[in-house]
């Protein structure tokens, strides 16, 4: 059943696909300590060292258009290798909502942009006071087993609904998705993130200001499938 309202629900049942994506993609290492920071009790960090900043424009998808901006940041739980999502925007109610109630994603409202010209590519996020850049200059073809550890480990969410209370969790589980990505271009580069953080996006600990990164431009369809619960928090 879709989520609230069930008079007017804002998105269908996953699956949910994607045709035609376009990715951003920086890769750039993360220290272990600063990683733990970020992640739920329960997790711990992965063995890649890895934080991914992913801004992407879909076009067309199950529940329309939208932008979106998401980190992850390498982890493991209960012995399995993955991601884990702590911050992600979008720029539609229906995309955020489907996120939060599904999956558990942290999903926010912002202001997303995507473009590329050529071998430059330039993505922007911007909410309340907090800003991202990442300004990427694409190169060769990129690996194509590279692309496939990019995509093929699950993404893990603390998925926490609160009592009608408000005071205690009335759910608070580790949920695990598998992102389904076919790549029809992946191009391969170097480029440059910046975070400032605002009074409510605590981004220090991702990258500083004008770091260095690995940089991957992706178009292709994607699928996301419905999750499982992995564990639970309560």
């Amino acid at each position: 059943m879709p989520g609230t309202p069930s008079a007017s629900p804002l998105y269908p049942d996953p699956p949910f696909h994607y045709e035609d994506a376009e990715m951003l993609v920086a890769m750039y290492g993360l220290d272990p300590e600063r990683a733990r920071v970020l992640l739920p009790r329960g997790l711990e960090p992965g063995g890649l060292e890895a934080c991914l900043a992913i801004f992407a424009r879909y076009p067309k998808t199950t529940i329309g258009p939208y932008d979106e901006a998401v980190v992850l940041v390498s982890a493991e739980y209960a012995g399995e290798s993955g991601f884990f999502c702590p911050f992600i925007y979008v720029t539609t109610d229906a995309a955020m909502a489907a996120g939060r109630e599904v999956w558990g994603f942290p999903k926010k409202i912002a202001e997303i942009s995507v473009e590329r010209d050529g071998a430059s590519a330039r993505a922007s996020l911007s909410r309340k006071g907090a800003r991202a850049t990442l300004q990427a200059t694409l190169g060769d073809p990129a690996d194509p087993a590279t692309v496939e550890a990019l995509a093929g480990a699950p993404i893990f969410n603390e998925k926490l609904i609160m009592s009608v209370t408000g005071k205690e969790p009335a759910l608070h589980v580790v949920t695990s998705t598998l992102l389904e990505l076919s790549p029809k271009t992946a191009l391969a580069g170097s480029g440059t993130i910046s975070f400032t953080t605002g009074p409510e996006d605590a981004w220090g600990l991702l990258a500083g200001e004008g770091d260095e990164v690995a940089a991957f431009w992706l178009v292709g369809d994607a699928i996301l499938p419905a999750g499982q619960v992995a564990g639970s928090l309560g």
